[in-house]
């Protein structure tokens, strides 16, 4: 089975409509999204991303470019899709192509692909990058080290009248997406884990001190964003990683419930996680405690009209995959208003630096700490 769920982005809306996007996923061949308006959710497509590397999925699905009028260009087609090929959607289904232009109710832009626009045959040009995109996006694993405890099982504890609890809940689905942001655009990628999944994804005999495995994908670090509730399961899974030498971070404050309810003292939650391992939910102090978690560091190498020479390029985005002794790296830009001159450093060697020029001007290499 292979489609998409409604309303993914923001916990309020996947609250008001689904509960939580990423279990309806556990089921699906190929899970994906549906991305209008030339938008860019984030937060959608890591959802569904994350499942995709947890369940070792061949691929995830985008219906996309709806609604983005007749005027869309190419540049845009290719824009939307090379955003959404970083986040791991592998088959893109395009909105739309159609058999005739008969009928009031065929007026559902963007222009079709076929054969009723003029610049069809050149439309090859864009399906050739993608073919060539996916090919390097299919192979091997990615490296992802880092995960992310889905909150919205902390939202849903709070979700009621929007007089009484709206300014929280608006905060929490604001720390959600900043969240996703801060990491994506400050280029350490992630997955989360889904609460819900976990403990079938997770046992406790697979837990070691060096990483925390979940399902087919491994991870160094774990984040706990500012939760307001934790599962025991999860809290338990977390215990051991960090008693055997694992990190657990916890951005923003403690979660004060366990399971929804206030724990006894005895199994107070700060035992489990250790009050040492808090850190202040900025984005500084988040991708400054990342560093030694990081793979690829990106920064322009130049002025540009809206940014400086040094400053992180927080427009690009990237999935880097290893196979074997090989390492297939994917930069895009996700802004349309300039390109950006830009210095890359990766973690680790590879014995032909020449392959990586056709994405960067300059790449150096730093060693794993």
């Amino acid at each position: 089975m292979a489609g998409h769920m409604l309303r993914e982005a923001t916990l309020n809306l996947q609250t008001q409509s689904l509960g939580e996007a990423m279990r309806c996923y556990r089921n699906m061949d190929i899970p994906g999204m549906d991305q209008l308006c030339d938008g860019r959710e984030f937060t959608t497509a890591k959802q569904a991303q994350s499942v995709v590397r947890q369940n070792g999925l061949r691929g995830m699905v985008s219906e996309i470019y709806g609604v983005t009028n007749w005027d869309f260009t190419f540049e845009g087609h290719k824009g939307q899709g090379d955003w959404q090929a970083a986040l791991g959607v592998t088959l893109r289904v395009h909105h739309l192509a159609w058999q005739s232009m008969a009928g009031e109710a065929k007026r559902d832009y963007p222009a079709a692909i076929g054969y009723q626009s003029p610049w069809c045959d050149q439309y090859k040009m864009v399906e050739d990058h993608f073919s060539r995109v996916n090919i390097a996006l299919t192979r091997g694993s990615p490296v992802c080290r880092v995960a992310v405890i889905h909150p919205i099982e902390s939202y849903w504890l709070r979700y009621g009248p929007y007089d009484q609890s709206g300014e929280e809940l608006a905060a929490r689905d604001a720390a959600f997406v900043d969240l996703t942001n801060w990491l994506l655009l400050g280029h350490i990628d992630f997955d989360f884990i889904s609460e819900s999944l976990f403990p079938e994804q997770t046992s406790l005999g697979d837990i070691t001190g060096e990483y925390l495995q979940v399902s087919k994908c491994r991870y160094e670090v774990v984040i706990v964003p500012d939760l307001l509730t934790i599962r025991s399961t999860t809290l338990g899974r977390l215990s051991r990683f960090g008693k055997l030498g694992g990190r657990v971070l916890l951005l923003g404050d403690m979660p004060k419930y366990l399971d929804g309810q206030l724990p006894p003292s005895k199994l107070h939650i700060s035992n489990h996680l250790g009050p040492q391992n808090i850190i202040q939910f900025t984005r500084f102090h988040l991708l400054n405690v990342l560093q030694s978690s990081r793979d690829i560091d990106i920064h322009l190498s130049e002025d540009t009209i809206y940014q400086r020479a040094g400053d992180r390029a927080d427009t690009l985005l990237y999935q880097l995959r290893a196979d074997g002794p090989n390492r297939y790296l994917f930069i895009c830009n996700t802004s349309r208003k300039e390109a950006y001159p830009v210095h890359v450093a990766m973690k680790g060697m590879i014995k032909n630096g020449n392959r990586w020029k056709k994405f960067c001007a300059l790449i150096t290499w730093f060693e794993p700490e």
